[in-house]
């Protein structure tokens, strides 16, 4: 079986400011658990390339690119 390396940039979904705000709060907590999720299961298999995306903070995630 031919297996390719996934990090979390590959993965990742970008919003930019103005689309976060057009989001509901439903939607954006929604978003924040699923990106939560896959950067927990990425880091527990040793594949979670995070460095240029993503810190975790008590309020959720925060994108690099100014986004959310």
């Amino acid at each position: 079986l031919w297996q390719v390396p996934v990090t979390f940039e590959d993965v990742a979904v970008y919003l930019s400011h103005a689309k976060w705000e057009a989001i509901t709060e439903e939607q954006q907590e929604l978003y924040r658990s699923v990106m939560l999720d896959i950067y927990e299961l990425l880091t527990s298999l040793g594949k979670g390339s995070v460095s240029s995306w993503a810190r975790v903070s008590p309020r959720g995630v925060a994108g690099a690119e100014g986004g959310i």
